[in-house]
């Protein structure tokens, strides 16, 4: 092999490109095979790959049980060496034989650059090589539990110590767990908002205003009412297409925004704000399903607190009240509908809606009139009381879930805080995922232990805010006859 540093941009990039889109096909190919599709599901999953793979673009709806996407994911299958895949996907082929060879394959699988090797974690590595010789092509890749993600692009790079903030312009290939929902992503030093999802989210939800018959449920009505307060708020009159298409690049812009500001959130909540031990914890209980810990971690994130490389969104709209009083208004409905899942079929995002609603309803509304806003200092003070009850919260149930499984986190030697933090995270996952393999009493003691504290959590909120009349067993109602004056 060439000496990695001979290799010059060209170079990297083919071999990377090539290396990247072998691998992608792999991961499609095994979740064909086990039906293992990460917890976005099937659905998700075959979208996000066949967009990729049959070049579908985002204006375009994505049928993934097309013919065309068997024929590709077949063809490339073949072309990157995996010919024991059978032709007609689905047609019960020998599962066993080719998940064999595919999980030995993707074991054994590094990134050969030169005379050098990176694994899936080095990710980091190889972008970074990139960057040094002027490239715009960018690859993210790792892993988020037991799933491996990976997505190469084009696209700019903006360093913000400790992160780089990357924009992601153009993706030509992605793993099936990156889908199409994820718009944004925090690596080890890096924060990804990725320009395509944005795009795609945008025809699926706000494109798709101008059929007037989807909203039926007080749910709908209502999500359907803040959404057109906020495309009135960019200047949308009517709800045409043509005239909603107008806005999109004032859209994306403040997509950026928000998006970037809540990976920052959540950097600054689980490095500088949290203790190590408790934040570990709160990521790893996504082992355990979706439960109140991962909704204050995505609480926390909104309403991080200002600190040297950043801060939560929420500020980000605080900090342009007064300054750019039309942006504050756009980004506030628009993040608003974003937390606002009473009208979608994701019941698992409940949870952080019935966090993060009543928050933003006590910010006031800048839609119907900037002057409701608190005035910033109340405002601020506000946040801050929030976040320092999110986060005792989050230390009671970690330490108590400490408790439950008797683990404590693992020592590293790694210099580097994030780094460090990674490596004791996925040792700490690691830990958990066995022991809920294994001890199937102390999964459920866990579980039964948060499900039970959820409703005590929301109450807790709800009398800190003052609203005492939302029943915190059945949050939807009462949110929406708290936020509906506010679009009225």
């Amino acid at each position: 092999f060439l000496k990695t540093d001979t290799l010059d941009r060209e170079d990297l990039e083919y071999s990377i490109f090539q290396q990247a889109r072998s691998l992608a096909v792999a991961l499609t190919l095994y979740a064909e095979a086990t039906s293992d599709w990460g917890p976005s599901g099937p659905d998700f999953g075959r979208q996000s790959v066949a967009r990729w793979l049959c070049d579908i673009p985002a204006k375009e709806p994505c049928y993934p049980s097309r013919s065309s996407y068997i024929e590709k994911l077949t063809a490339a299958a073949i072309q990157y060496k995996f010919p024991w895949w059978p032709d007609a996907i689905g047609d019960t082929p020998d599962n066993a034989g080719i998940i064999s060879q595919l999980e030995t394959w993707l074991s054994d699988f590094t990134f050969q650059m030169g005379d050098q090797k990176y694994t899936l974690e080095e990710g980091e590595d190889l972008d970074n090589m990139l960057a040094a010789q002027g490239s715009n092509l960018i690859i993210i890749s790792g892993y988020h539990g037991t799933e491996r993600n990976l997505i190469v692009g084009r696209g700019t790079r903006h360093r913000k110590a400790p992160y780089t903030h990357i924009s992601l312009e153009t993706e030509y290939l992605r793993s099936p767990s990156i889908v199409m929902p994820i718009v944004a992503m925090i690596g080890v030093h890096n924060i990804v908002v990725r320009a395509l999802a944005v795009e795609t989210i945008f025809h699926d939800k706000w494109v798709a205003m101008t059929n007037p018959a989807w909203h039926f449920s007080p749910a709908d009505k209502l999500g359907f009412t803040i959404k057109k307060k906020t495309l009135e708020n960019y200047g949308v009159s009517t709800l045409s297409k043509e005239m909603i298409l107008n806005i999109y690049p004032h859209f994306l812009s403040d997509m950026q925004l928000l998006l970037t500001a809540h990976e920052v959130g959540h950097g600054i909540i689980q490095h500088d704000r949290l203790p190590e031990n408790s934040a570990l914890m709160a990521e790893s209980s996504q082992l355990l399903g979706d439960n109140i810990l991962i909704a204050l971690l995505e609480l926390l994130a909104d309403i991080a607190p200002k600190s040297s490389y950043g801060q939560g969104p929420i500020l980000e709209i605080v900090d342009r009240i007064h300054t750019e009083a039309i942006q504050a208004r756009r980004c506030f409905g628009l993040y608003l509908s974003d937390a606002y899942f009473y009208d979608t079929n994701t019941p698992h995002m409940f949870s952080y809606s019935h966090l993060i609603l009543p928050v933003m309803a006590a910010m006031q509304s800048p839609i119907q009139d900037p002057g409701r806003w608190l005035d910033t200092n109340t405002a601020l003070a506000l946040l801050d009381d929030v976040a320092n009850w999110a986060m005792a919260w989050v230390k009671e149930l970690t330490d108590t879930l400490y408790t439950i499984f008797e683990v404590t986190p693992a020592n590293s030697d790694e210099h580097d805080p994030l780094k460090r933090y990674i490596e004791k995270g996925n040792a700490l996952h690691e830990a958990l995922s066995q022991k809920t393999a294994h001890e199937a009493s102390e999964f459920k003691t866990a579980n039964t232990y948060l499900n039970h504290q959820m409703p005590i959590v929301y109450e807790s909120l709800y009398k800190k805010l003052s609203y005492t009349d939302i029943d915190a067993e059945n949050q939807p109602m009462a949110l929406w006859k708290l936020l509906t004056p506010l679009f009225s």
